[in-house]
């Protein structure tokens, strides 16, 4: 069976393919990155957590379950049932966006609760910010929680 294109012409075409796909995958990476660090879980007194990406710093972590884990999604109350409350600062040079994620794991290790978060809008270099994430589906056994890990990535400017 012969072939249309030449063994040289098929090695130049993959190099190019492979040259540009790293480069657009480096691209993105150059400016975002994701870290993550596990502390103790203490509901209702702050935690130091000093989790930074890209000069953007997560200093502290503080955990409300009052109002209780209402087990219907569709009847959230804004202000009511587990939430985590973070204190985020850039202390870098450049205006970034960040997302948030965070794991709460029982004495075990176990998985058994989680939550997400993005931040609307870019944080300028030397502020403050206050982040508030809702635990909403998955919070049934957030009372026996003994460990939570923060997840921190910062967003490539848009």
């Amino acid at each position: 069976m012969t072939s249309f294109i030449r063994l040289p012409a098929a090695r130049a075409c993959a190099r190019v393919v492979l040259a540009t796909t790293a480069i657009l995958l480096a691209g993105p990476a150059a400016h975002a990155d994701t870290v993550s660090k596990k502390v103790r879980f203490d509901p209702g007194d702050p935690v130091a957590v000093k989790l930074v990406a890209d000069g953007l710093e997560v200093s502290t972590v503080r955990f409300s379950v009052e109002g209780g884990v209402n087990l219907n999604p569709f009847t959230f109350k804004a202000g009511k049932g587990p939430q985590a409350f973070l204190k985020v600062r850039n202390t870098g040079d450049r205006s970034l966006d960040f997302g948030i994620a965070i794991a709460l794991y029982d004495e075990r290790g176990a998985l058994i609760a989680a939550t997400e978060s993005s931040h609307l809008g870019e944080v300028d270099p030397g502020e403050d910010t206050d982040v508030s994430v809702m635990f909403r589906f998955v919070k049934r056994k957030v009372y026996s929680a003994k460990t939570v890990e923060i997840v921190l990535e910062t967003l490539p400017p848009s």
